[in-house]
């Protein structure tokens, strides 16, 4: 219920906190620095994008694809600055984004070791708490306690499958997506976790987990020394939603990540309940997957119901659930007297669970449609101290959420189409997703747009529809637009507003485009060897298609080679671009040009939806030995000829260009008037002289030795090629 917002905000990972397995270990929060995958990122390209070329130019390649998404897991070369390389990505149109490998870390810390002590299921003041401060389990497992065919996936460091109260309630197969070996937790994060999910119940030993008779999916997303790349968590998302899951438990959290917004986005529209922490960093910083639209975010409360100590809390963040000293299932640790199975740990980790359970209880009762699950558990929250405060709805109430009915009113803003240009009092359409999340039909709805009137709607529970603005400004410059939603009965604001931003311009004389790309060689001959490189030549038009000059062409090349070039327009908007040098190339080799940016000051540039590629193919019976830069008549191609013949020429400024053609005693055979032409290269079939083998009368000239001369100007060069029957 939450959307992805403009921030500037300091963004801090889940702490991480030393398991040190002594008697008593209280909980400390401490936020650790950022970090990331040092060798790899994370990359969704554009449909119809040339992956392989975007490879070649950064000198990177794909590691694996996240398929159900297309994100790419992409290594880098060793010793590359990895925040330079995302931005190289970013920059290119064929990139739709680029993002580091973040890593997560999971929070927690055990303290010492059935039902008894799990005052977080039923509290009695056992432990020195306030009475019925509590979730009100055993209530709700009265009236149903669960079913076996829904299962809850731990996303997590592994779980002990063989522990005493989780043996047999583990689906095959297991799943290990993190670079540990093996499904098994050897951290003891997970099977903390999984036993406050579902742990087996009412078997006599032990705890008891929320889910009760719901069975538990271990999913590894998290390596043994309790860490987890973006990428494995994303996977990890896609496959427990793909096998059959019916809710997916997180304890785990990092910075804002398109990646993990994907994965989520992809679980719900598979019909799967999802739930993270939302950390213990005791301030209102966001973290993922917690913060994602569709995931469920869980502060932490304490056995007095107040906000544990340590929990993130605010306005994004959805339910509270108890997390302080949760007593659940552990790795087993052998004392002197006996081996331990049960302990304490602390966190939004513990939290989670909570809810996870309680989804698959809500599951059991027949519903069928993962918005009426997540209503159920938000809706019948208890209302304690810090809602509204410190989360939206409540805490929950497992007995309330299978017994009663919610009744949520809750609008939200889920996405926004603009473009990113527009020119001044012309209007441009702007597109707003609106959705109804709650339990009622919303029939008031009022959606705004800044400097557009307003819009009012009606929608269904769990109904999503687009609305239409137009806007125009009369203000050049970049404008922040702010697209909001509101209704009287709204409880949840905090995803009631996205902001976005529109470059106007004062008109479209200020706005240049990439007119045409030319490609052709440029070559030079040292002893026996040929260098070859291709030229872009690259034009750059305003929007009356007149030349733009001084405007500065930035490109890269693949393939063949894999440079990055960049050129200035001349008078006649024309910019040069060269591909690095290539010694002998085979006949076939291949050079691809891209235009990734055009800039000048105080113009825009309107940059195309699909990116602008070019492609020329080498050919040894082609190339023109000249020099790059001046004024040259070229080898005629394909030689001998039979008749047809290409002849090559490059200019170093405009001139008025004639070929004449002689036969071996000097007789003129053929006059070419190519008229006034600008500087540049001419070197491919389209742009070399053609010549058709014929004399003035329109004869085929006989099998023999020729020569060619061409005027430009002062400039003289005559060559001679020969023609073959």
């Amino acid at each position: 219920m939450k959307i992805e917002k403009s921030f500037s905000i300091k963004i801090v990972l889940v702490c991480v906190v030393l398991i040190t397995l002594i008697a008593t270990c209280s909980f400390t929060a401490k936020a650790q620095p950022i970090s990331f995958a040092p060798d790899q990122i994370l990359v969704k390209f554009r449909s119809g994008a040339d992956i392989a070329n975007i490879h070649a130019i950064n000198k990177t390649n794909t590691l694996k694809v996240i398929s159900k998404i297309n994100v790419h897991v992409v290594s880098i070369p060793p010793g590359q600055d990895i925040q330079k390389i995302i931005e190289r990505f970013k920059k290119n149109r064929n990139v739709e984004y680029a993002e580091p490998d973040y890593i997560v870390r999971v929070d927690s810390a055990p303290n010492d070791p059935e039902f008894s002590k799990q005052w977080n299921l039923n509290n009695t003041g056992q432990t020195g708490g306030t009475l019925d401060a509590d979730i009100d389990a055993p209530e709700a497992w009265n009236t149903d306690p669960g079913n076996p065919a829904v299962v809850i996936a731990i996303l997590d460091t592994g779980i002990k499958s063989d522990h005493p109260d989780l043996m047999g309630k583990v689906v095959s197969p297991e799943m290990n997506f993190s670079d540990s070996l093996g499904t098994g937790d050897v951290y003891g994060h997970g099977t903390h976790v999984a036993g406050i999910a579902a742990a087996s119940t009412n078997n006599g030993i032990g705890v008891a987990g929320v889910g009760y008779d719901c069975r538990l999916m271990n999913v590894k997303v998290i390596n043994d020394g309790g860490k987890g790349n973006y990428s494995w968590i994303a996977e990890g998302i896609m496959y427990a939603a793909d096998s059959g899951a019916k809710v997916i438990n997180m304890s785990l959290g990092g910075p804002p990540s398109k990646t993990i917004e994907d994965a989520v986005n992809y679980a719900w529209g598979k019909n799967v309940v999802l739930v993270a922490s939302a950390g213990n960093n005791n301030n209102t910083e966001i973290q993922y997957p917690a913060y994602c639209g569709n995931c469920i975010a869980v502060a932490a409360t304490d056995y007095n119901d107040a906000r544990a100590s340590f929990s993130t809390y605010g306005d994004w963040v959805d339910v509270a659930a108890p997390g302080d000293n949760i007593y659940s299932t552990i790795l087993p640790r052998v004392s002197k007297k006996s081996t331990i199975y049960y302990g304490y740990m602390s966190g939004t980790s513990m939290s989670a669970p909570h809810v996870a359970g309680l989804a698959g209880l809500i599951w059991s009762k027949g519903y069928t449609t993962n918005n009426e699950v997540r209503c159920q558990i938000l809706g019948t929250a208890d209302r304690i101290n810090g809602t509204g405060l410190y989360w939206v709805w409540g805490r929950i109430n497992a007995q309330r959420a299978v017994t009663e009915t919610a009744d949520v009113n809750d609008v939200a803003i889920i996405g926004v189409s603009a473009p990113d240009l527009a020119v001044k009092d012309i209007p441009i359409n702007v597109d707003v997703t609106v959705q109804n999340q709650g339990t009622h039909d919303e029939t008031g709805i009022t959606v705004n747009l800044t400097d557009a009137i307003s819009q009012t709607i009606s929608l269904a529970p769990g109904v999503s529809t687009i609305i239409n603005f137009s806007w125009t400004s009369n203000t050049s410059g970049g404008h922040i637009l702010t697209a909001s939603v509101s209704s009287s009965s709204d409880v949840d604001m905090a995803d009631n507003s996205e902001q976005f931003t529109i470059t106007v311009v004062d008109d479209l004389s200020n706005v240049m485009h990439v007119g045409k790309v030319d490609m052709s060689w440029v070559t030079r001959q040292v002893g026996k060897n040929i260098y070859v490189r291709a030229q872009a030549a690259v034009t750059v038009n305003n929007s009356s298609n007149t030349s733009v000059d001084t405007a500065t062409v930035n490109g890269h090349w693949a393939i063949a080679t894999t440079n990055t070039s960049t050129g200035v327009t001349n008078s006649n908007g024309v910019a040069i671009l060269l591909s690095d040098e290539v010694r002998n190339p085979a006949s076939g080799t291949t050079f691809k040009f891209w235009v990734d940016d055009v800039t000048k000051d105080g113009w825009v540039y309107d940059k195309p939806a699909d990116p602008l590629v070019s492609t020329i193919i080498y050919s040894k019976a082609a190339p023109p030995l000249i020099d790059e830069y001046a004024t040259a008549l070229g080898d005629a191609y394909p030689s001998p000829s039979n008749p047809d013949v290409w002849i090559p020429f490059t200019l170093s400024n405009m001139e008025s260009v004639t070929v004449r053609i002689h036969d071996a005693i000097g007789r003129l055979i053929r006059t070419l008037e190519l008229g006034e032409k600008p500087s540049g290269a001419y070197l491919s079939r389209d742009k070399a002289v053609y010549w058709d083998g014929c004399n003035e009368t329109g004869e085929k000239v006989a099998s023999g030795i020729y020569f060619y001369t061409i005027q430009a100007g002062d400039f003289t060069a005559t060559k001679k090629l020969v023609i073959t029957k």
